[in-house]
Protein backbone atom coordinates (compact mmCIF):
# COMPACT_ATOMS: atom_id res chain seq x y z
CA UNK A 1 0.00 0.00 0.00
CA UNK A 2 0.95 3.22 -0.29
CA UNK A 3 2.28 5.76 2.34
CA UNK A 4 -0.28 8.89 2.81
CA UNK A 5 1.44 11.84 3.31
CA UNK A 6 0.25 14.84 5.10
CA UNK A 7 2.15 17.58 4.28
CA UNK A 8 1.78 21.73 5.48
CA UNK A 9 -1.64 23.51 5.04
CA UNK A 10 -1.92 25.53 1.28
CA UNK A 11 -4.33 28.39 1.33
CA UNK A 12 -6.05 29.18 -1.44
CA UNK A 13 -7.31 32.56 -2.28
CA UNK A 14 -10.40 32.19 -4.62
CA UNK A 15 -11.10 34.68 -7.28
CA UNK A 16 -14.43 34.62 -8.41
CA UNK A 17 -17.14 34.31 -9.51
CA UNK A 18 -16.56 34.56 -13.04
CA UNK A 19 -18.98 33.99 -15.96
CA UNK A 20 -17.39 33.03 -18.96
CA UNK A 21 -18.34 36.65 -20.55
CA UNK A 22 -16.94 38.25 -18.19
CA UNK A 23 -13.75 36.38 -17.81
CA UNK A 24 -12.91 35.68 -21.44
CA UNK A 25 -13.65 38.89 -22.62
CA UNK A 26 -11.63 41.35 -20.06
CA UNK A 27 -8.04 41.84 -21.14
CA UNK A 28 -6.98 42.66 -17.45
CA UNK A 29 -8.18 38.80 -16.46
CA UNK A 30 -6.34 37.47 -19.77
CA UNK A 31 -3.00 38.86 -18.49
CA UNK A 32 -3.66 38.22 -14.67
CA UNK A 33 -4.69 34.53 -15.58
CA UNK A 34 -2.09 33.36 -17.53
CA UNK A 35 -0.68 31.63 -15.33
CA UNK A 36 -0.91 28.24 -13.32
CA UNK A 37 -3.67 27.40 -10.49
CA UNK A 38 -6.82 25.15 -9.59
CA UNK A 39 -10.72 26.30 -10.92
CA UNK A 40 -14.22 25.19 -9.76
CA UNK A 41 -17.24 25.56 -11.62
CA UNK A 42 -20.60 26.43 -9.57
CA UNK A 43 -24.23 26.33 -10.40
CA UNK A 44 -26.50 28.39 -8.50
CA UNK A 45 -28.46 26.62 -5.82
CA UNK A 46 -25.74 23.25 -6.13
CA UNK A 47 -23.91 21.59 -3.31
CA UNK A 48 -21.78 20.40 -4.43
CA UNK A 49 -18.83 22.32 -7.32
CA UNK A 50 -20.08 21.03 -10.78
CA UNK A 51 -16.19 21.07 -11.80
CA UNK A 52 -12.75 20.90 -10.46
CA UNK A 53 -9.96 21.60 -12.49
CA UNK A 54 -5.89 22.39 -13.14
CA UNK A 55 -3.66 24.39 -15.35
CA UNK A 56 -0.17 24.01 -15.71
CA UNK A 57 0.66 27.07 -16.91
CA UNK A 58 0.44 25.82 -20.46
CA UNK A 59 -1.93 26.37 -20.26
CA UNK A 60 -2.45 29.22 -17.93
CA UNK A 61 -6.14 29.77 -16.14
CA UNK A 62 -7.58 31.92 -18.50
CA UNK A 63 -6.57 29.90 -21.89
CA UNK A 64 -7.83 26.71 -19.76
CA UNK A 65 -11.38 28.55 -19.43
CA UNK A 66 -11.29 29.48 -23.19
CA UNK A 67 -10.60 25.45 -24.27
CA UNK A 68 -13.75 24.93 -21.87
CA UNK A 69 -15.85 27.45 -23.45
CA UNK A 70 -15.24 26.45 -27.38
CA UNK A 71 -16.03 22.70 -26.48
CA UNK A 72 -18.94 23.79 -24.10
CA UNK A 73 -20.90 25.60 -27.00
CA UNK A 74 -19.26 23.43 -29.65
CA UNK A 75 -21.19 20.55 -28.27
CA UNK A 76 -18.07 18.25 -27.17
CA UNK A 77 -19.28 18.48 -23.30
CA UNK A 78 -21.87 16.61 -21.56
CA UNK A 79 -24.81 19.33 -21.28
CA UNK A 80 -27.55 18.81 -18.28
CA UNK A 81 -30.76 17.36 -18.89
CA UNK A 82 -32.20 21.37 -17.54
CA UNK A 83 -30.57 22.99 -20.28
CA UNK A 84 -32.02 20.89 -23.10
CA UNK A 85 -35.30 21.35 -25.46
CA UNK A 86 -36.11 17.66 -24.81
CA UNK A 87 -35.01 17.33 -20.63
CA UNK A 88 -32.07 14.64 -21.70
CA UNK A 89 -28.81 14.92 -21.17
CA UNK A 90 -26.58 15.81 -24.48
CA UNK A 91 -23.70 13.13 -24.59
CA UNK A 92 -21.38 13.58 -27.60
CA UNK A 93 -20.49 10.16 -27.86
CA UNK A 94 -19.09 9.11 -31.36
CA UNK A 95 -20.60 5.32 -30.70
CA UNK A 96 -24.09 6.32 -31.10
CA UNK A 97 -25.47 6.57 -34.48
CA UNK A 98 -28.55 9.59 -32.78
CA UNK A 99 -25.05 11.57 -32.12
CA UNK A 100 -23.37 11.27 -35.21
CA UNK A 101 -26.97 12.13 -37.15
CA UNK A 102 -27.26 15.31 -35.47
CA UNK A 103 -23.65 16.86 -36.04
CA UNK A 104 -24.23 16.26 -39.95
CA UNK A 105 -27.19 18.19 -39.40
CA UNK A 106 -27.37 21.94 -39.41
CA UNK A 107 -30.27 22.54 -37.81
CA UNK A 108 -29.91 19.65 -35.11
CA UNK A 109 -27.01 20.58 -34.37
CA UNK A 110 -27.63 24.41 -33.87
CA UNK A 111 -29.71 23.33 -31.05
CA UNK A 112 -26.94 21.34 -29.56
CA UNK A 113 -24.98 24.44 -29.58
CA UNK A 114 -27.93 26.90 -28.27
CA UNK A 115 -27.63 23.94 -25.31
CA UNK A 116 -23.74 24.54 -24.50
CA UNK A 117 -24.67 28.00 -24.47
CA UNK A 118 -27.23 27.85 -22.01
CA UNK A 119 -25.22 25.78 -19.93
CA UNK A 120 -22.00 28.09 -19.73
CA UNK A 121 -24.18 31.10 -19.17
CA UNK A 122 -25.51 28.93 -15.55
CA UNK A 123 -21.75 28.36 -15.05
CA UNK A 124 -19.78 30.44 -12.32
CA UNK A 125 -16.23 30.22 -12.80
CA UNK A 126 -13.92 30.38 -9.25
CA UNK A 127 -9.92 30.64 -9.93
CA UNK A 128 -7.20 30.69 -7.54
CA UNK A 129 -3.71 31.04 -8.54
CA UNK A 130 -0.98 28.20 -7.16
CA UNK A 131 2.62 27.60 -8.03
CA UNK A 132 3.17 24.81 -10.93
CA UNK A 133 4.46 22.01 -8.30
CA UNK A 134 1.38 22.42 -6.22
CA UNK A 135 -1.16 22.50 -8.86
CA UNK A 136 -1.34 18.47 -9.19
CA UNK A 137 -1.24 17.72 -5.54
CA UNK A 138 -4.14 20.58 -4.83
CA UNK A 139 -6.47 19.57 -7.37
CA UNK A 140 -6.39 15.73 -6.20
CA UNK A 141 -7.47 16.77 -2.83
CA UNK A 142 -9.70 19.09 -3.64
CA UNK A 143 -11.72 16.82 -6.14
CA UNK A 144 -11.46 14.03 -3.09
CA UNK A 145 -12.87 16.49 -0.55
CA UNK A 146 -15.00 18.57 -2.76
CA UNK A 147 -16.56 15.21 -4.67
CA UNK A 148 -17.52 17.33 -7.87
CA UNK A 149 -21.38 16.82 -9.90
CA UNK A 150 -19.42 15.94 -13.00
CA UNK A 151 -16.09 15.08 -12.59
CA UNK A 152 -15.75 11.21 -10.84
CA UNK A 153 -11.76 10.85 -11.43
CA UNK A 154 -10.30 11.24 -8.28
CA UNK A 155 -13.44 11.47 -6.24
CA UNK A 156 -13.40 7.93 -4.74
CA UNK A 157 -9.69 7.36 -3.57
CA UNK A 158 -7.65 9.39 -0.94
CA UNK A 159 -4.89 11.26 -2.90
CA UNK A 160 -1.05 9.58 -2.07
CA UNK A 161 -0.63 12.85 -0.80
CA UNK A 162 -2.62 14.80 1.80
CA UNK A 163 -2.49 18.54 1.94
CA UNK A 164 -4.66 20.35 4.67
CA UNK A 165 -6.70 23.29 1.96
CA UNK A 166 -7.45 26.14 4.04
CA UNK A 167 -9.47 28.55 1.92
CA UNK A 168 -9.74 32.47 2.03
CA UNK A 169 -13.04 33.73 2.96
CA UNK A 170 -13.39 36.83 0.19
CA UNK A 171 -14.35 35.39 -2.70
CA UNK A 172 -15.04 31.95 -1.20
CA UNK A 173 -16.69 29.54 -3.40
CA UNK A 174 -20.59 29.14 -1.66
CA UNK A 175 -19.87 25.12 -2.59
CA UNK A 176 -16.91 24.85 -0.09
CA UNK A 177 -17.88 27.81 2.14
CA UNK A 178 -16.51 26.97 5.86
CA UNK A 179 -15.02 23.92 4.43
Amino acid sequence: MSEILLNDEIKLCWKGPFSFKDLLTNERYKKDYKCSGVYLWEMASAEAPQYIGKATGRPGLWLRQFHHYISLIGGHYTVPPQFTNNGKEWICDYEKNEVLEILFNEQKFKEVISYGFRYAAAIKIFLAKLSQEKVNIVERNLLHDLKPSTTFWGTQTVPKELVKIVHCETSCPTTIAGA
